[in-house]
């Protein structure tokens, strides 16, 4: 580990088929908090998907720059290292629900410039209101 307290991880580009294989492994409870993007939906982004040469984490940036679908299999402890790579490989803005992960991405030089009430229409599928309440949602950006 560097002094920046993340794991030094090497993230490979691969396609967004293998990318929604590995995506496919996050428990529900997890996946609740990541937009369930298909194959086509990255490609229609103009995505590049990376995933941790162990498969355990990974991410997608978009055509302009933002960072969606970051994950970290249960145990894995790579969130950090993913999103330091995702910052190095290009992704400038994100938006996420306002729990631990706002924290997260502050540490790591994302700042809040808008949010936005959460809305039980959008609520993802299997959302654990009892667990995770009904929180905002954060839009953030890096310069």
């Amino acid at each position: 580990m560097n002094d920046a307290g993340r794991n030094d991880k090497n993230y490979n580009k691969v396609t967004p088929e293998e990318f929604v294989k590995v995506i496919a492994l996050m428990p529900s409870l997890l996946a609740a908090f990541l937009t369930p993007y298909s194959a086509y939906d990255y490609i229609s982004k103009g995505a590049t998907c990376y995933l941790s040469e162990d498969s355990t984490s990974g991410y997608a940036i978009t055509a302009d720059s933002e960072l969606i679908s970051v994950f970290s299999l249960p145990g894995a402890r790579q969130g950090v290292a993913a999103v330091h790579s995702a910052v190095e490989n290009g992704a400038r803005k994100l938006d996420c629900l306002d729990t631990i992960l706002v924290q997260l991405y502050s540490k790591l030089g994302f700042v809040e410039y808008d949010r936005m009430a959460w809305d039980d229409q959008y609520a993802p599928e299997k959302w654990d209101y009892d667990s995770f309440g009904r929180p905002d949602v954060v839009f953030m950006k890096i310069d």
